[in-house]
C-alpha cells in the first residue's frame, strides 16, 4: 500500500500530454468525452431505426441500410460508449476513493484512452469501406461465418472491436492493480468503497472474458484471409465456434457494465439516507457472486442450437438475477430502516430513477432467460426490450447518476438539479415507453432483427416504442446540455470540498483535487472514514454530554 506522501511526479510528459497529462482525472475525463460522443451517435441511430418500425411496411430504410445502421448502433453503444465510459469514470474516481495519489500505471491509462480512439477510428471507417459497412449486427453473427466474408468493412470492424477489447483489458489490469496495491493504510478489502469494489468485480470479468473475444476475432480474420476454413460449413468448419466465443465474452461483459451502476447507487443511497448501507458485506458478496455467475449463463445467448444444454443455461442465467436483486434490497432496507426520509438532492433523484428501471428489468430478464426459445426468447424483440432495459435503464443510467454525484468533486461544479429532475423523468419515461412495448410484440412473435412488419396488431406497440426512443434521446440530450453548461461553460454552482457530506475518502480532498490528490489523509478505521472524521469533529465541538444530578445521585 502507498500513501499520499509518495514523491510527486510530473504527469504532463509523455504520450499522455495531449490528454492533459497522465493524471488519472484528465485521462478519465477524456474517456468520458469520447464515450458521450458515441452515446449521442448511438442514440441518433436508435431513433432512425425506431422510425423505420413506427408503422407497418414503411419505406424509410431498405433492409441492408437498416441492418448496417443496426450494426453501427450496437457497436458504438457498447464498445465505444459503455466500455470507455465506465473505464473512464473508474480511472477518475477509484484512486480518490482509495486515498492513492495516482493510478498504479499512469502511462498505461493514457495508452488505454488512445486505444479507444483507435477503435473509434476503425469502426467509423467501416462506413466508407469497399462493398459497404457490415450488416450482421453488433455480434457479427449471421451470415458472416456461414456464407463467408466479403469487403473490407468486416476487417475494419475486427480491428476496431479488437482495439476496444484490448483497451478494456488494459484498463481492467490498471484498476485491479491500483485497488489491490495502492489502498490507504487501514483501508482493507472489506472496507473498500462500493463503487471501487464493483469496478474490481467488473475488471475481473473483463480481464477473463476479453481474451475470448480477441481470440475469436483472430479466428474470423484468419478464416477470411488465410484459408483456414474454421467457420465455413461447406469446408468442414463450424460457425458456432465464433458464436460461442463471442457469447462467452458478450454475456458476462454486458453484465459487467451493470455492476458499476450497482456500486454507484450503493455509494449514493447511504450518503443521502444518512445511514450506513444495510448489510454492506452481503451487498459486496452479492456483486462478487453475480460476477462469477455471469460466466455460467453465456450459453443462453446460443438458444436454438441443439448442441447447447438449454435447461442448464436457462437455470444458470436466471441465478445471476438473485444477487442483483439482493443489492437492490439493501438500498431499500437502508432507506426503510432509517427514521428520516432521505435527502432528495440531484444524485439521489437519479438513483431513484435507476431503481425504477432495475425493478422492471429484472422480471423481464427472468422471463427471457427461463424461456430461451419462443416469443419471449432470445430471437424475439423481447430480447431487445429486456437487455435494453438493463443496459440503458441501469448501466447507462448509472453513469449519469455517478456524474451527478462526483461532478462537484472532479470539476468543482454542480450539475443543475432542476434540469436533472426533468432529465430523470424523461429518461425513465423513455426507457419504459421504448422497451416495454418490445416485450409485448416479442411475446407475439416479432423477430429481433425484423426490418419491417405487416401485422396491424403490432402497430400500437411499435409506435409507442418509437415515441419512447425519441423521449429517451431527449433525456440524454438534456443530460449532455446540463454537463456542457454547468461544467464546460462553468455556469454550475461552485462546489465545496464535501458538498454531500460523503462517507469515503474522495471527499477528504479539495474540489477539484490537486494533481497529487491528497495533502494528507484521515485515519481509516471503518468503511466510512470521512463520516468518522465529521462525527469526531462534531463531538469535540459540542463537548461531552452533560450528566444530570439525578444520575449522579443514583450512581452514588
Amino acid at each position: 500500500m502507498t500513501t499520499a506522501e509518495e514523491p510527486r511526479t510530473d504527469s504532463s510528459q509523455g504520450y499522455g500530454a495531449l490528454l492533459g497529462g497522465t493524471d488519472h482525472k484528465s485521462v478519465g475525463a477524456f474517456c468520458l468525452v469520447l464515450a458521450f460522443v458515441f452515446l449521442l451517435t448511438g442514440g441518433v441511430l436508435a431513433a432512425v431505426l425506431r422510425t423505420q418500425l413506427a408503422q407497418p411496411n414503411p419505406d424509410v430504410l431498405a433492409r441492408k441500410p437498416y441492418l448496417q445502421l443496426l450494426t453501427f448502433h450496437g457497436s458504438f453503444s457498447f464498445f465505444l460508449f459503455l466500455l470507455p465510459a465506465w473505464i473512464g469514470l473508474a480511472f477518475a474516481i477509484v484512486p480518490l476513493q482509495l486515498g492513492a495519489p495516482r493510478l498504479a500505471m499512469p502511462r498505461l491509462a493514457a495508452m488505454t484512452a488512445w486505444l479507444y480512439v483507435g477503435a473509434a477510428g476503425f469502426l467509423v471507417a467501416t462506413a466508407f469501406a469497399q462493398k459497404g459497412a457490415p450488416a450482421n449486427g453488433w455480434s457479427m453473427d449471421y451470415p458472416v461465418p456461414i456464407h463467408g466474408i466479403s469487403g473490407r468493412g468486416v476487417d475494419l470492424w475486427i480491428f476496431g472491436v479488437g482495439l476496444a477489447a484490448l483497451a478494456t483489458i488494459l484498463g481492467a489490469v490498471n484498476l485491479l492493480t491500483t485497488a489491490l496495491r495502492m489502498r490507504a493504510p487501514g483501508l482493507t478489502l472489506a472496507r473498500t468503497p462500493m463503487f471501487t469494489w464493483s469496478m474490481m468485480v467488473s475488471s475481473a470479468v473483463f480481464l477473463l472474458a476479453g481474451p475470448a473475444l480477441i481470440a475469436g476475432l483472430i479466428v474470423v480474420y484468419v478464416d477470411h484471409h488465410m484459408g483456414a476454413h474454421v467457420l465455413r460449413v461447406n469446408r468442414g468448419g463450424d460457425p458456432d465456434i465464433w458464436r460461442t466465443m463471442f457469447a462467452f465474452f458478450a454475456y458476462p461483459a454486458m453484465w459487467a457494465t451493470v455492476f458499476p451502476a450497482l456500486g454507484v447507487v450503493s455509494e449514493i443511497v447511504p450518503v443521502f439516507a444518512k445511514a450506513p448501507l444495510f448489510n454492506r458485506k452481503a451487498a459486496m458478496f452479492a456483486i462478487a457472486g453475480a460476477g462469477t455467475l455471469a460466466f455460467l449463463g453465456f450459453g443462453s445467448e446460443l438458444a436454438g442450437d441443439p448442441a447447447i444444454p438449454q435447461t442448464l443455461f436457462s437455470v444458470t442465467s436466471v441465478l445471476i438475477l438473485g444477487p442483483v436483486a439482493l443489492v437492490m434490497l439493501t438500498w431499500l432496507a437502508t432507506v426503510a430502516l432509517n427514521r428520516k426520509a432521505p435527502s432528495l438532492k440531484a444524485p439521489m433523484v437519479q438513483a431513484l430513477g435507476l431503481l425504477a428501471c432495475l425493478g422492471l428489468a429484472l422480471p423481464a430478464m427472468a422471463v427471457m432467460e427461463a424461456l430461451a426459445r419462443g416469443g419471449a426468447g432470445h430471437q424475439s424483440q423481447w430480447w431487445v426490450g429486456a437487455w435494453h432495459q438493463l443496459l440503458v435503464g441501469v448501466a447507462t443510467f448509472g453513469i449519469l447518476a455517478g456524474l451527478y454525484y462526483w461532478a462537484p468533486k472532479l470539476w468543482g461544479r454542480h450539475l443543475n438539479a432542476g434540469l436533472g429532475g426533468l432529465q430523470m423523468l424523461t429518461v425513465v419515461g423513455g426507457v419504459d415507453l421504448a422497451f416495454i412495448p418490445l416485450l409485448i410484440v416479442g411475446a407475439q412473435g416479432m423477430h429481433r432483427r425484423a426490418t419491417t412488419f405487416s401485422s396491424d396488431s403490432w402497430t400500437p406497440a411499435n409506435l409507442v416504442s418509437t415515441i419512447g426512443a425519441y423521449l429517451l434521446a431527449a433525456g440524454v440530450a438534456l443530460f449532455l446540455l446540463n454537463l456542457v453548461v454547468c461544467v464546460v461553460l462553468k455556469r454550475g454552482a461552485i462546489a465545496t470540498d464535501d458538498p454531500w457530506e460523503g462517507d469515503t475518502l474522495e471527499w477528504a480532498t479539495t474540489s477539484p483535487p490537486p494533481a497529487h490528490n491528497f495533502d494528507s489523509l484521515p485515519e481509516v478505521r471503518s468503511s466510512r472514514p470521512v463520516h468518522d472524521v465529521r462525527k469526531a469533529a462534531a463531538t469535540e465541538t459540542s463537548g461531552p454530554p452533560e450528566t444530570s444530578p439525578e444520575l449522579v445521585e443514583a450512581n452514588a
